[in-house]
């Protein structure tokens, strides 16, 4: 960021951090935040993986605010009344579902899910095996990406087109690389986990839809020191593709925050209004239509000629 000229910042992650391959959507917005917190001012996290505080590691301070709030329903400490609610409701849905189960089919059910947990991290710790297999086939891998699709929100909003787009974005490049970033988050999430880090300020958006999960945004305060939360309806899905509306007014919730906090972040006025016209190329208003009898040159080769299309001919 520094290198394309900015020297202050604001980064947010474009997926949701509980169903991130290896933790990445969740775990590299958090180390910007964290290890670069000197230029960027702050980290909007989409779904984050928090835990409820616990009276041990440091957090003992966090978990009796929790434990206070929670008992009162006190809406205090960055918590709601809405957060008291739905971490009721999951802890009663586990509950009936644990009652539900039989001895033997809890067991039967912990040994599958144990065993895919270990296929999928084979997957992971073995990328090549997949990744290949996908780049010989774009078929394959949008098969798996419209069963990702139905398997996770069968009510999703993506046309066709997009989700041919959102394959080839993952195509194109070779999937096998997406692999090997995946392969070297796993290794290093542990070492995240354990790793002291400075306080950086988070602005936090959950989704109150998920399945049997929920997260108070409270809770981020045992790492983080959240400035800005909202709590948002439905699932995650994708986020950046289905709900850019939740990542727009996360950001801008954060920055509201960060103006009255951080004397480095200073709000000013445009020197200029760009107004587009009709072609779809935006040209400055006081552009000089006769400077050297040829105005701006622009490097953009017109659909119907060879040339390079002046400011004026766009005109």
């Amino acid at each position: 960021m520094k290198r394309l000229g900015y020297e202050y910042y604001f980064a947010s992650s474009t997926g949701s951090g509980e169903d991130s391959p290896a933790g990445i959507d969740h775990y590299l917005a958090r180390e910007l935040g964290e290890t670069w917190n000197e230029n960027c001012l702050g980290v909007h996290l989409l779904g984050p993986r928090l835990a409820e505080p616990r009276p041990f590691g440091g957090a003992l301070w966090a978990w009796m605010r929790w434990k206070t709030a929670e008992f009162f329903h006190a809406e205090v400490w960055g918590y709601t009344g809405e957060d008291f609610r739905r971490v009721k409701e999951v802890k009663i849905a586990r509950g009936r579902e644990r009652e539900r189960k039989s001895w033997w089919r809890r067991e039967r059910c912990d040994n599958r899910a144990a065993a895919l947990g270990t296929a999928g991290m084979l997957g992971l710790r073995e990328p090549n095996t997949i990744a290949y297999a996908f780049c010989d086939s774009p078929v394959g891998l949008l098969s798996l990406a419209c069963s990702a699709l139905k398997s996770r929100n069968p009510n999703h909003r993506l046309t066709d087109e997009e989700i041919i787009d959102v394959t080839q974005l993952a195509w194109l490049p070779g999937p096998e690389a997406g692999m090997r970033l995946f392969t070297a988050a796993v290794k290093e999430v542990e070492g995240l986990e354990k790793k002291e880090a400075v306080k950086s300020r988070v602005a936090i958006t959950v989704f109150a839809g998920e399945d049997g999960r929920y997260s108070c945004p409270g809770w981020g305060n045992t790492r983080h020191e959240v400035v800005f939360a909202q709590r948002v309806e439905g699932k995650a899905g994708l986020v950046a593709w289905e709900r850019v509306e939740d990542v727009i007014t996360g950001i801008r919730g954060l920055a509201s925050a960060i103006v009255g906090l951080d004397e480095r972040l200073k709000v000013e006025p445009l020197e200029e209004v760009v107004v587009a016209p009709a072609s779809g190329h935006a040209i400055p208003e006081e552009e000089d239509d006769e400077q050297d009898g040829a105005g701006m040159q622009l490097d953009v080769e017109s659909p119907n000629t060879d040339h390079t299309v002046t400011a004026n001919e766009m005109r």
